[in-house]
Protein backbone atom coordinates (compact mmCIF):
# COMPACT_ATOMS: atom_id res chain seq x y z
CA UNK A 1 0.00 0.00 0.00
CA UNK A 2 1.18 3.37 -0.74
CA UNK A 3 1.03 5.92 2.49
CA UNK A 4 1.08 9.29 0.32
CA UNK A 5 -2.59 11.30 0.71
CA UNK A 6 -4.50 10.81 -2.46
CA UNK A 7 -3.00 7.59 -3.43
CA UNK A 8 0.11 8.52 -4.84
CA UNK A 9 1.22 5.15 -6.60
CA UNK A 10 4.78 5.64 -5.45
CA UNK A 11 4.90 1.42 -4.21
CA UNK A 12 4.26 1.00 -8.09
CA UNK A 13 6.10 3.20 -9.99
CA UNK A 14 9.10 1.78 -7.43
CA UNK A 15 8.26 -1.90 -8.52
CA UNK A 16 7.76 -1.23 -12.73
CA UNK A 17 10.78 0.90 -12.50
CA UNK A 18 12.87 -2.47 -12.17
CA UNK A 19 11.52 -3.40 -15.67
CA UNK A 20 13.17 -0.55 -17.48
CA UNK A 21 16.88 -1.39 -15.75
CA UNK A 22 17.63 -3.60 -19.11
CA UNK A 23 16.10 -0.25 -21.53
CA UNK A 24 18.14 2.11 -18.78
CA UNK A 25 21.38 0.20 -19.50
CA UNK A 26 21.36 0.22 -23.34
CA UNK A 27 20.85 3.50 -23.55
CA UNK A 28 24.00 4.36 -21.29
CA UNK A 29 25.99 1.89 -23.72
CA UNK A 30 25.21 3.42 -27.14
CA UNK A 31 25.02 6.96 -25.44
CA UNK A 32 28.14 8.94 -27.50
CA UNK A 33 27.07 12.63 -25.17
CA UNK A 34 29.47 12.82 -22.65
CA UNK A 35 27.46 14.52 -20.35
CA UNK A 36 24.37 12.33 -20.71
CA UNK A 37 26.67 9.64 -20.10
CA UNK A 38 27.72 10.89 -17.24
CA UNK A 39 23.79 11.40 -16.13
CA UNK A 40 22.59 8.19 -16.82
CA UNK A 41 25.91 6.91 -14.58
CA UNK A 42 25.08 9.46 -11.64
CA UNK A 43 21.37 8.81 -12.10
CA UNK A 44 20.78 5.71 -13.00
CA UNK A 45 17.77 4.81 -10.55
CA UNK A 46 16.15 7.99 -11.61
CA UNK A 47 15.81 6.94 -15.29
CA UNK A 48 14.82 3.85 -14.29
CA UNK A 49 12.50 5.97 -11.77
CA UNK A 50 10.98 8.18 -14.99
CA UNK A 51 10.26 5.83 -17.53
CA UNK A 52 7.43 3.92 -14.64
CA UNK A 53 6.45 6.94 -13.85
CA UNK A 54 5.84 8.17 -17.17
CA UNK A 55 3.06 4.97 -17.10
CA UNK A 56 2.03 4.80 -13.97
CA UNK A 57 1.23 8.16 -13.74
CA UNK A 58 -0.93 8.48 -16.70
CA UNK A 59 -3.79 6.66 -14.70
CA UNK A 60 -3.16 7.63 -11.50
CA UNK A 61 -3.95 11.19 -12.80
CA UNK A 62 -6.82 10.39 -14.93
CA UNK A 63 -7.96 8.75 -12.23
CA UNK A 64 -8.20 11.75 -9.56
CA UNK A 65 -8.40 14.13 -12.18
CA UNK A 66 -7.23 17.11 -9.97
CA UNK A 67 -7.61 20.48 -11.53
CA UNK A 68 -4.16 21.89 -10.60
CA UNK A 69 -1.10 20.57 -9.32
CA UNK A 70 1.61 22.77 -7.30
CA UNK A 71 4.72 21.60 -7.18
CA UNK A 72 7.66 22.74 -4.85
CA UNK A 73 10.53 20.44 -6.28
CA UNK A 74 12.03 20.79 -9.48
CA UNK A 75 14.90 18.77 -9.83
CA UNK A 76 13.63 15.22 -8.65
CA UNK A 77 12.19 12.82 -11.27
CA UNK A 78 9.06 12.28 -9.27
CA UNK A 79 8.12 15.68 -9.71
CA UNK A 80 9.31 16.50 -13.42
CA UNK A 81 7.92 13.05 -14.41
CA UNK A 82 4.66 13.99 -12.62
CA UNK A 83 4.71 17.71 -14.24
CA UNK A 84 5.71 16.38 -17.73
CA UNK A 85 2.49 14.03 -17.46
CA UNK A 86 0.15 16.69 -16.37
CA UNK A 87 1.42 18.88 -19.03
CA UNK A 88 0.38 15.58 -21.41
CA UNK A 89 -2.79 15.38 -19.97
CA UNK A 90 -3.16 19.45 -20.04
CA UNK A 91 -3.62 19.63 -16.64
CA UNK A 92 -2.26 23.25 -15.40
CA UNK A 93 0.93 22.63 -13.57
CA UNK A 94 2.29 26.03 -11.09
CA UNK A 95 5.81 25.77 -9.77
CA UNK A 96 6.59 27.42 -6.17
CA UNK A 97 10.05 28.39 -5.54
CA UNK A 98 11.11 26.73 -2.10
CA UNK A 99 14.85 27.83 -2.74
CA UNK A 100 17.66 30.16 -4.16
CA UNK A 101 18.32 28.67 -7.43
CA UNK A 102 21.10 28.63 -9.67
CA UNK A 103 22.37 29.12 -13.32
CA UNK A 104 22.77 24.85 -13.32
CA UNK A 105 18.83 24.26 -12.87
CA UNK A 106 16.99 23.17 -15.81
CA UNK A 107 14.13 25.38 -17.15
CA UNK A 108 10.39 25.51 -16.16
CA UNK A 109 8.63 24.68 -19.71
CA UNK A 110 7.31 21.58 -18.26
CA UNK A 111 5.23 23.53 -16.17
CA UNK A 112 2.46 25.78 -16.67
CA UNK A 113 3.08 28.72 -14.72
CA UNK A 114 5.69 29.34 -11.97
CA UNK A 115 5.87 31.68 -8.95
CA UNK A 116 9.21 32.76 -8.48
CA UNK A 117 10.83 34.98 -5.71
CA UNK A 118 12.55 37.69 -7.24
CA UNK A 119 15.00 38.93 -10.27
CA UNK A 120 17.91 36.62 -9.45
CA UNK A 121 15.74 33.58 -10.46
CA UNK A 122 13.92 35.40 -13.08
CA UNK A 123 17.06 35.97 -15.04
CA UNK A 124 18.71 32.51 -14.01
CA UNK A 125 15.58 30.67 -15.77
CA UNK A 126 15.81 33.10 -18.54
CA UNK A 127 18.72 32.15 -19.38
CA UNK A 128 18.40 28.37 -18.80
CA UNK A 129 15.92 28.64 -21.60
CA UNK A 130 12.60 29.02 -20.00
CA UNK A 131 10.22 30.43 -22.84
CA UNK A 132 6.74 31.46 -23.25
CA UNK A 133 6.00 30.88 -19.80
CA UNK A 134 3.77 33.08 -16.87
CA UNK A 135 6.48 34.34 -14.20
CA UNK A 136 4.78 35.80 -10.96
CA UNK A 137 7.69 37.11 -9.13
CA UNK A 138 6.03 37.11 -5.65
CA UNK A 139 9.06 37.03 -3.02
CA UNK A 140 9.16 34.14 -0.58
CA UNK A 141 5.80 33.17 1.29
CA UNK A 142 7.67 31.02 3.81
CA UNK A 143 9.20 34.24 5.72
CA UNK A 144 5.81 35.86 5.82
CA UNK A 145 4.93 34.27 9.79
CA UNK A 146 8.52 35.91 10.76
CA UNK A 147 7.92 39.32 9.37
CA UNK A 148 7.32 40.97 12.18
CA UNK A 149 10.64 39.15 13.78
CA UNK A 150 13.18 41.36 11.37
CA UNK A 151 15.66 42.89 13.25
CA UNK A 152 17.12 46.09 14.25
CA UNK A 153 20.56 47.30 14.29
CA UNK A 154 22.41 45.66 17.45
CA UNK A 155 25.64 44.55 18.73
CA UNK A 156 26.79 41.06 17.62
CA UNK A 157 26.01 38.62 20.86
CA UNK A 158 25.32 35.73 19.04
CA UNK A 159 26.94 33.80 16.14
CA UNK A 160 25.25 31.25 14.19
CA UNK A 161 27.89 28.56 11.93
CA UNK A 162 26.03 27.10 9.47
CA UNK A 163 27.68 24.30 7.55
CA UNK A 164 27.11 22.04 4.92
CA UNK A 165 28.03 18.61 3.56
CA UNK A 166 30.57 19.95 1.06
CA UNK A 167 32.56 22.39 3.65
CA UNK A 168 36.28 21.62 5.07
CA UNK A 169 35.83 20.48 7.98
CA UNK A 170 39.39 21.44 8.91
CA UNK A 171 38.86 24.88 8.28
CA UNK A 172 35.75 24.88 10.45
CA UNK A 173 37.60 23.69 13.10
CA UNK A 174 39.95 26.09 12.95
CA UNK A 175 37.89 28.81 12.66
CA UNK A 176 35.54 27.62 15.53
CA UNK A 177 38.65 27.53 17.84
CA UNK A 178 39.29 31.16 16.67
CA UNK A 179 36.12 32.29 17.34
CA UNK A 180 36.17 30.93 20.92
CA UNK A 181 39.27 32.19 21.72
CA UNK A 182 38.78 35.84 20.26
CA UNK A 183 35.03 36.24 21.50
CA UNK A 184 34.41 34.68 24.44
CA UNK A 185 31.70 36.96 25.21
CA UNK A 186 29.83 35.88 22.31
CA UNK A 187 27.83 32.81 22.23
CA UNK A 188 28.67 30.60 19.07
CA UNK A 189 25.67 28.27 17.67
CA UNK A 190 27.00 25.46 15.51
CA UNK A 191 23.84 24.01 13.23
CA UNK A 192 24.87 21.36 10.13
CA UNK A 193 22.67 21.18 7.18
CA UNK A 194 20.65 17.88 7.26
CA UNK A 195 22.35 16.52 4.42
CA UNK A 196 25.96 16.35 5.90
CA UNK A 197 26.54 12.92 7.28
CA UNK A 198 29.45 14.72 9.99
CA UNK A 199 26.40 15.41 12.37
CA UNK A 200 28.11 13.70 15.27
CA UNK A 201 31.80 15.51 14.59
CA UNK A 202 29.86 18.81 14.08
CA UNK A 203 28.37 18.36 17.73
CA UNK A 204 31.53 17.05 19.22
CA UNK A 205 33.43 20.25 18.30
CA UNK A 206 30.56 22.96 19.42
CA UNK A 207 31.11 20.86 22.90
CA UNK A 208 34.63 21.31 22.93
CA UNK A 209 34.24 24.67 22.20
CA UNK A 210 31.30 25.99 24.50
CA UNK A 211 29.19 26.17 21.48
CA UNK A 212 25.53 25.50 21.29
CA UNK A 213 24.64 22.68 18.64
CA UNK A 214 21.38 23.47 16.19
CA UNK A 215 19.55 20.52 15.31
CA UNK A 216 17.72 21.11 11.61
CA UNK A 217 15.37 18.31 12.33
CA UNK A 218 13.96 19.97 15.35
CA UNK A 219 14.67 23.53 15.11
CA UNK A 220 13.02 25.29 12.21
CA UNK A 221 15.56 27.88 10.38
CA UNK A 222 13.41 31.10 10.97
CA UNK A 223 12.94 30.47 14.53
CA UNK A 224 16.61 29.63 14.73
CA UNK A 225 17.20 32.85 13.65
CA UNK A 226 16.04 34.33 16.63
CA UNK A 227 19.07 33.59 18.50
CA UNK A 228 21.35 34.79 16.69
CA UNK A 229 22.36 38.36 15.48
CA UNK A 230 25.54 37.31 12.94
CA UNK A 231 25.71 34.30 10.62
CA UNK A 232 28.50 32.53 8.69
CA UNK A 233 28.13 29.94 6.50
CA UNK A 234 29.17 28.95 2.73
CA UNK A 235 26.95 27.94 -0.01
CA UNK A 236 23.67 27.91 1.73
CA UNK A 237 20.47 29.49 0.75
CA UNK A 238 20.63 30.55 4.66
CA UNK A 239 22.12 33.92 3.83
CA UNK A 240 19.43 35.16 2.00
CA UNK A 241 16.73 33.79 4.85
CA UNK A 242 19.13 35.34 7.07
CA UNK A 243 18.94 38.72 5.44
CA UNK A 244 15.44 38.84 5.22
CA UNK A 245 15.37 39.19 8.67
CA UNK A 246 18.30 42.58 8.47
CA UNK A 247 20.37 39.54 10.19
CA UNK A 248 24.32 40.28 8.35
CA UNK A 249 26.26 37.00 6.84
CA UNK A 250 29.59 36.52 6.46
CA UNK A 251 30.17 34.03 3.50
CA UNK A 252 33.39 31.87 4.68
CA UNK A 253 35.04 30.25 1.92
CA UNK A 254 35.94 27.11 2.94
CA UNK A 255 37.68 25.13 0.00
CA UNK A 256 39.13 28.99 -1.19
CA UNK A 257 37.47 28.27 -4.17
CA UNK A 258 34.82 31.54 -4.17
CA UNK A 259 32.21 29.94 -6.03
CA UNK A 260 29.42 31.86 -4.84
CA UNK A 261 26.62 29.19 -5.92
CA UNK A 262 23.78 31.94 -5.78
CA UNK A 263 26.03 34.84 -6.11
CA UNK A 264 25.29 36.13 -2.43
CA UNK A 265 29.13 37.88 -2.40
CA UNK A 266 28.43 38.86 -6.19
CA UNK A 267 25.21 41.08 -5.37
CA UNK A 268 26.78 42.18 -1.83
CA UNK A 269 24.22 40.33 0.30
CA UNK A 270 27.19 38.68 1.84
CA UNK A 271 30.69 39.38 2.93
CA UNK A 272 33.25 37.57 2.00
CA UNK A 273 35.85 35.57 4.11
CA UNK A 274 38.29 32.78 3.06
CA UNK A 275 40.48 31.93 6.44
CA UNK A 276 39.85 32.18 10.18
CA UNK A 277 41.57 35.69 10.48
CA UNK A 278 39.17 37.52 7.64
CA UNK A 279 36.30 36.21 9.46
CA UNK A 280 37.71 37.72 12.89
CA UNK A 281 38.32 41.07 10.64
CA UNK A 282 34.82 40.97 9.41
CA UNK A 283 33.10 40.50 12.82
CA UNK A 284 35.08 43.36 13.89
CA UNK A 285 33.61 45.26 11.24
CA UNK A 286 30.35 44.15 12.58
CA UNK A 287 30.80 44.84 16.45
CA UNK A 288 30.14 48.90 16.96
CA UNK A 289 26.56 48.30 14.92
CA UNK A 290 24.99 45.65 12.34
CA UNK A 291 24.69 47.40 8.61
CA UNK A 292 21.44 48.09 7.24
CA UNK A 293 21.34 44.00 4.95
CA UNK A 294 17.71 43.65 4.14
CA UNK A 295 17.83 46.28 1.33
CA UNK A 296 20.28 43.70 0.01
CA UNK A 297 17.55 40.84 -0.30
CA UNK A 298 15.34 42.60 -2.63
CA UNK A 299 17.55 41.61 -6.01
CA UNK A 300 16.16 37.89 -3.98
CA UNK A 301 12.81 38.61 -3.03
CA UNK A 302 10.75 41.02 -5.04
CA UNK A 303 8.46 41.83 -2.65
CA UNK A 304 10.99 43.55 0.03
CA UNK A 305 10.14 46.98 1.02
CA UNK A 306 6.79 47.16 -1.15
CA UNK A 307 3.12 46.93 0.50
CA UNK A 308 3.49 42.87 -0.13
CA UNK A 309 6.14 42.78 1.70
CA UNK A 310 5.36 40.05 4.75
CA UNK A 311 2.67 38.80 2.59
CA UNK A 312 3.85 36.76 -0.68
CA UNK A 313 1.47 33.94 0.69
CA UNK A 314 -1.73 36.10 -0.37
CA UNK A 315 -0.11 36.63 -3.54
CA UNK A 316 0.64 32.86 -4.17
CA UNK A 317 -3.15 31.90 -2.80
CA UNK A 318 -4.73 34.32 -5.16
CA UNK A 319 -2.12 33.60 -8.57
CA UNK A 320 -3.24 29.78 -7.38
CA UNK A 321 -6.67 30.58 -7.40
CA UNK A 322 -7.03 32.36 -10.70
CA UNK A 323 -8.12 36.44 -8.95
CA UNK A 324 -4.13 37.44 -8.99
CA UNK A 325 -5.65 40.48 -10.22
CA UNK A 326 -3.49 42.39 -12.61
CA UNK A 327 -3.38 46.05 -10.76
CA UNK A 328 -1.15 44.18 -8.30
CA UNK A 329 1.23 43.54 -11.10
CA UNK A 330 2.95 45.51 -13.44
CA UNK A 331 3.25 43.07 -16.83
CA UNK A 332 6.15 42.62 -19.19
CA UNK A 333 6.96 40.23 -21.99
CA UNK A 334 10.71 39.17 -22.52
CA UNK A 335 12.80 38.26 -25.22
CA UNK A 336 11.70 34.52 -24.52
CA UNK A 337 7.76 35.24 -25.25
CA UNK A 338 7.60 35.15 -21.06
CA UNK A 339 4.89 36.86 -19.58
CA UNK A 340 6.47 38.64 -16.31
CA UNK A 341 4.27 39.64 -13.07
CA UNK A 342 6.08 42.22 -11.08
CA UNK A 343 4.27 43.63 -7.88
CA UNK A 344 3.40 46.87 -7.68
Amino acid sequence: MDSYKNGFPLAKIYFYSIFFIPVVFYRYLICRNEYQKKSFSYAFDGFCIAYASKIILKNYLREISPKKIIIANQLSCYHRSLANTAKNLGIETIYIQHASVTENFSDLNVFSSALLEGEDSLMKYQLNGTANSNLYLIGMPKFDQFFDKIKQSELVKTIGVCTNGTDDFDAYVELINNLHQSFPEIELIIRPHPSDRRKSAWFDLAMKNNAKFSDVKEVESFKFFESTSLIIAGDSNIHLEAGLLNIPSIYFDSSKKNIDWYGFVKNKLAHYADDAAHVLAQINHFSINLLETRSRAKFYVETVNTKFDGKSSVLASLIIQGNHYSYNFKIETDQFGNTIFRVI
